[in-house]
């Protein structure tokens, strides 16, 4: 069994999951919803949840400006996360959280970039991409470079998020965003990070930003460089 106990802080935390991921059990379609803004898909579990990421590493284009919603509290315990876009397939969508939370959310891929819940958010040339309303509750995530609780990297809006747990890697890693470049907003970390380049943790919510916008953050972490 991988997973377990991950003492690369002070605080631990148990999460077990075995060598498969969580695309290879997703579900054949979602709760509910056509994806409109006004009816989006619902997302009620799990595998539901790994369906809208392997569909859009496969081929994001059917999500561009499609809405998703939680309707349940998920647990992603048992399985390894795959993120949810990446360099090739960006998420150019909006999910709401709903005020729901996601947890048991486990990474690691010490080799990949763009490591988190999302691995790609939105792209440089569209900021439609969205997340919002939701909380990461104890996950380990361990990538390379870019790597955070929400999203690996992010050109879009993360906003009325809270996240705990662990975040690792080799290069650039944040509580929040390894790399912002959109914007973040009402955001609260308390996540322990450990980031090893040249870019300065910032407040634990995001190792690099550029043209970021950032508001009403707040950030409680035993991060280490």
């Amino acid at each position: 069994m991988k997973g377990g106990d991950h003492s690369v802080f002070s605080d631990t935390i148990e999460i077990t999951v075995n060598d498969s991921v969580w695309t290879d059990y997703a579900a054949g379609s979602y709760e509910g919803g056509d994806g409109s803004e006004d009816s989006p898909y619902l997302i009620a579990s799990a595998e539901q949840l790994a369906l809208l990421a392997r569909e859009t590493n496969e081929d994001h284009s059917q999500y561009t400006d499609v809405y998703f919603r939680l309707t349940e509290d998920i647990d992603l315990s048992g399985h390894s996360w795959e993120p949810i876009g990446n360099s090739a397939q960006s998420f150019l969508g909006g999910f709401d959280g709903n005020g729901h939370t996601i947890s048991g959310l486990y990474i690691d891929a010490p080799d990949e970039d763009n490591q988190g819940l999302f691995g790609y958010l939105g792209d440089d040339e569209t900021a439609s991409a969205e997340v919002k309303n939701i909380g990461i509750v104890n996950s380990f995530i361990e990538g390379k470079n870019a790597v955070g609780s929400i999203a690996g990297i992010s050109y879009g809006t993360i906003s009325n998020i809270y996240a705990d747990g662990f975040v690792t890697g080799s290069g650039m890693a944040g509580g929040i965003a390894g790399s912002n470049i959109g914007t973040v907003q009402n955001c609260y970390s308390e996540c322990a990070v450990r980031a090893a380049s040249q870019a300065v943790l910032w407040a634990a919510i995001q190792a690099q930003y550029k043209t970021a916008t950032i508001t009403v953050i707040y950030a409680q972490t035993p991060h280490r460089v």
